[in-house]
């Protein structure tokens, strides 16, 4: 026996679903028709400003670096040497660095200043001690004001 096909057909109305790109589609889209016009220019503009930035970042890093570094001067202890001869180096860098000249006795006299400030201590190879370049200063101007007895008394340690 054959089925037979109903005389009436059944109409149930249901909505029709037309695909329509979802997000990604609409951002693509989006892309396509607004990309040139604003996307590149404000991310040209957002990679300009954060190139500066991060230049004048670094750069302010560095010079606070620099300024921290600079107020100090920092002498390792090598084998055989003591306070004295790490005062020593230090002033002699201190000197270069800023250009100016002592003679041998008012030299001897900033680095037993200087010694005299810090507190006489054993220093252990390889210890690292830091001079204060406000107490070098001190040091260096302290041996200028020496008056010309005082440089003849500091003349007798002179080897």
């Amino acid at each position: 026996m054959q089925k037979s096909q109903p005389d009436f057909k059944i109409d149930i109305k249901s909505p029709i679903f037309t695909p329509r790109p979802g997000w990604g589609g609409k951002l693509k889209n989006w892309l396509k028709k607004n990309g040139q016009s604003k996307v590149l220019p404000v991310t040209s503009i957002v990679v300009l400003v954060l190139g500066i930035y991060m230049y004048w970042d670094k750069f302010g890093a560095q010079k606070q670096d620099n300024d921290i570094v600079s107020a100090t001067i920092e002498k390792t202890a090598e084998p055989r040497q003591g306070l004295t001869h790490l005062a020593r180096a230090a002033i002699s860098d201190y000197l270069m660095a800023n250009n100016i000249e002592l003679s041998s006795e008012q030299r001897i006299y900033a680095e037993t200043y200087l010694v005299s400030i810090m507190g006489k201590k054993s220093v252990s190879v390889g210890e690292t001690i830091s001079f204060d370049k406000t107490k070098l200063a001190d040091a260096v101007e302290k041996a200028k004001n020496l008056t010309p007895y005082q440089i003849q008394e500091w003349s007798k340690y002179l080897k």
